[in-house]
């Protein structure tokens, strides 16, 4: 699913289903013992850079310590192709970071335990590798990640849309739907909100289609573009709240490991 598309850029994430149980710190626990639920595994980033060619970038849960990124040669908008190679950047050993043609930049970094870092002149992109403990009683992995506008996005023509980063330019903060946790008599909760009036459309046209997780194509999407309005809030269902600053947009797993948006 799409979670920030602009003229040059595509963050992508992947949802997971799993099994889990609440954080003992958490007080539905008492009552709820067993969730149904999804989380973020993994991340793919699409960058096209000045010179034509592109840059993707992979990340997973399931490898926190490794990023992979492939620079793709070519006219890749004409679907010209001349060549491809291959950088890994390893948290543990070995390089930690790469800039690319002095406009992109990606690096791990030292968090609880890691993170991986993008940033261009214009958004900043941070994803956090983070565990869930499984109904099996194993431990569950998955990502956090954080989008924040930089010094240069209000110069971008083309105004940014996806899961999280369409409410750039909102006057209003959106609240859509969130589960309410109340569970069955078996102990066990399913959820079923997706933040429904939070964003235009529904969940389903965010979805990327096809096998390549890299894709820029879904209903909103601004990638190749070079003018595209911001979406009107006013327009959406979901509660309308006060904003506070700063702007930036999340999608994590809270207490209750839901996904949230911000």
């Amino acid at each position: 699913y799409n979670m920030l598309s602009t003229g040059s850029l595509t963050f992508n994430a992947r949802f997971s289903y799993e099994s889990f149980v609440l954080p003992y710190k958490d007080p539905r626990s008492i009552f709820v013992r067993k969730v149904h639920g999804s989380f973020l595994s993994a991340a793919y980033i699409t960058r096209r850079l000045a010179s034509g060619d592109d840059l993707h970038i992979g990340y997973s849960a399931s490898r926190p310590f490794i990023a992979e990124i492939q620079v793709i040669h070519g006219d890749v908008a004409e679907q010209v192709i001349h060549s491809s190679e291959q950088v890994t950047l390893s948290f543990l050993s070995g390089r930690h970071s790469a800039t690319f043609e002095n406009e992109v930049t990606a690096a791990l970094v030292k968090a609880v335990p890691v993170a991986l870092s993008f940033a261009d002149r214009f958004w900043n992109i941070t994803i956090s590798a983070r565990s869930h403990k499984l109904v099996t009683g194993k431990k569950g992995t998955h990502i956090d990640v954080a989008v924040a506008p930089l010094k240069d996005a209000p110069t971008d023509r083309v105004v940014p849309h996806g899961l999280i980063a369409q409410s750039y330019l909102d006057k209003a903060s959106v609240q859509g739907k969130i589960d309410d946790y109340m569970p069955q008599p078996n102990g066990e909760y399913t959820t079923s909100a997706q933040g429904e009036g939070a964003f235009e459309g529904n969940i389903n046209d965010y979805e990327i289609q096809g096998d390549d997780p890299f894709a820029s194509a879904f209903r909103f999407s601004r990638f190749g573009l070079t003018e595209a309005a911001a979406r009107n809030e006013a327009n959406l269902s979901g509660k309308k709240l006060q904003r506070k600053a700063p702007v930036i947009g999340k999608a994590h797993g809270d207490s209750n490991a839901e996904i949230v948006i911000e």
